[in-house]
Order: C-alpha cells, then structure tokens, then sequence
C-alpha cells in the first residue's frame, strides 16, 4: 500500500532542477518504499526523511 506514492513524492522530493541527481533521487525513493512495504497501513507507513537516511547510511 503506497509504495509508488511513496516512490514518486520520495523521488521529486530529492530530484535537482537540472536532473543532475537522477541515479540517487530514484535511489532514495526506492529506499524510502523499501521502508513503506514493511508497515501497516497508508500514510502512518510513509518514512520521513530522516527514517529513510538513517536506515540507509
């Protein structure tokens, strides 16, 4: 549940204007997702930001 949410908000949420960082903003939404398919629920399963860095130093 909310896995590509997560992946799209994750990815434009990093992404530069200049598409400079497109290989570590798909990165980072793919970690962020990662993260939503081990919870429950909807939005309660969204990570922050910080979850999703301090996971995945």
């Amino acid at each position: 549940t909310v896995a590509g949410d997560t992946f799209i908000g994750a990815f434009v949420s990093q992404l530069n204007k200049d598409l400079s960082n497109l290989e570590q903003a798909i990165q980072f939404a793919n970690q962020a997702s990662s993260l939503t398919v081990q919870r429950q629920g909807a939005q309660a399963a969204i990570p922050t930001r910080d979850e999703v860095i301090n996971v995945y130093k």
